[in-house]
């Protein structure tokens, strides 16, 4: 990381910043060897001080056809986005953001209770609550996705 004075190491305050964002960008490589970046939601659980994020899907479509043949991802999601207003010179103006981004390893998860384990986390970071049913036939018809974070880095330029 080039601007070592914003690079966060603390896994606590890194874990502050996953909370604070309420999307995740999930970066694939597609069968013509091209990035393929798609917006989602998510939630993520830490067992172990190994990272985990959830996120689901439709079981069709390009995100589901490459995560079959390339499980590597690298994934970014940002938030606290403010502009530092630096008047009549350009190069006065800023940006205050926190940021995180890694690399993973994908993996379908298969089983009604791993599924229905998975939602309820995505559910209590949105809804703020897990206290829905989980219909088998939805589950069924459903793509969810575990990451096993192998990489994480956090940066955060906040104001002073």
């Amino acid at each position: 990381m080039r601007r070592k004075d914003r690079e966060v190491t603390d896994f606590d305050k890194i874990l502050q910043v996953i909370d604070s964002c309420d999307c995740f960008r999930l970066g694939l490589i597609d069968e013509d060897n091209l990035p393929y970046i798609v917006p989602l939601n998510f939630a993520y659980e830490v067992i172990d001080g190994v990272v985990t994020l959830y996120f689901h899907g439709s079981k069709a479509g390009k995100k589901a056809e490459i995560l079959k043949t390339a499980p590597k991802v690298s994934f970014e999601m940002d938030c606290r986005h403010e502009l530092l207003d630096g008047g009549d010179k350009a190069s006065s103006y800023s940006y205050f953001y926190e940021c995180v981004m890694g690399k993973g390893q994908v993996e379908a998860l298969d089983t009604y209770e791993d599924k229905v384990r998975a939602f309820k986390l995505i559910m209590k970071k949105y809804a703020h609550r897990d206290d829905f049913d989980f219909p088998k036939l939805m589950m069924k018809a459903v793509a969810v996705y575990k990451v096993t974070v192998t990489s994480i880095s956090c940066k955060v330029h906040a104001k002073p």
